[in-house]
């Protein structure tokens, strides 16, 4: 790509959704929160039937974003997060919009396994107590599910970025950039939005975007005058 253009923009999002990495997540009614989501967004007649279970894991503003559209939608949703909930990266106030909407929260949690009922579909999400002093860790719970989202992030960026000569990634997984222009490790290649940022907003997507685009120009004018 780089012998055909003068410069190069990547905006390429954080991949696809993490798995759990647990047993019973292979099969039907496993899904990712982001492509839940895009499914929900694509298809506003989409409709699941009343009194459906969810697990939604995760703790992020994706996890919310799920937990929430599901509640819409006349789900029982129940949010299990690892940590304890002044520890969640999702907005506050997104949290208690959620549970003014029904969305049951479920702290110091991190899942085990996912049980199967003999049709091969969900049945329940197994969990056990992590760190909380007023449970005991390692007590196991099961929770009644008939459908399972995972918002624990995205796949990481290693394999994309290793095809662009001096684009690195940082400690947390995102391509590296100078945070004025958006200019990675190469002279000629760029990044913002997700990859860069590991998840904010879209007006912060957008800004860097904008960032770049100019750091581009100022480049590329600055080439043909030499």
């Amino acid at each position: 790509l780089l012998q055909e253009v003068d410069a190069v923009f990547l905006g390429v999002g954080l991949g696809g959704d993490n798995r759990l990495r647990v047993p019973g997540e292979e099969g039907p009614g496993v899904v990712g929160a982001t492509a839940l989501i895009e499914r929900l967004k694509h298809d506003p007649t989409l409709r699941i039937p009343l009194a459906t279970r969810v697990a939604v894991v995760g703790g992020g503003n994706t996890a919310l974003d799920a937990a929430r559209e599901l509640a819409k939608l006349g789900a029982l949703v129940t949010l299990v997060y690892r940590r304890g909930r002044e520890q969640m990266k999702g907005y506050e106030h997104e949290l208690r919009h959620a549970l003014t909407e029904g969305v049951r929260l479920l702290t110091d949690a991190a899942p085990l396994e996912i049980l199967r009922r003999r049709d091969g579909q969900v049945g329940a999400l197994r969990v056990a107590a992590t760190g909380n002093p007023a449970a005991t860790d390692g007590v196991e719970t099961d929770i009644s599910a008939d459908l399972i989202v995972v918002a624990i992030g995205q796949a990481r960026l290693a394999e994309f970025v290793s095809r662009f000569p001096g684009v690195e990634l940082d400690g947390q997984g995102r391509i590296a950039v100078d945070p004025a222009t958006g200019r990675t490790g190469h002279p000629r290649v760029y990044a913002g939005g997700d990859c860069v940022n590991g998840g904010k907003e879209v007006v912060n997507a957008v800004a860097e975007g904008r960032d770049a685009a100019r750091a581009i120009l100022r480049h590329l004018r600055e080439s043909s005058v030499g």
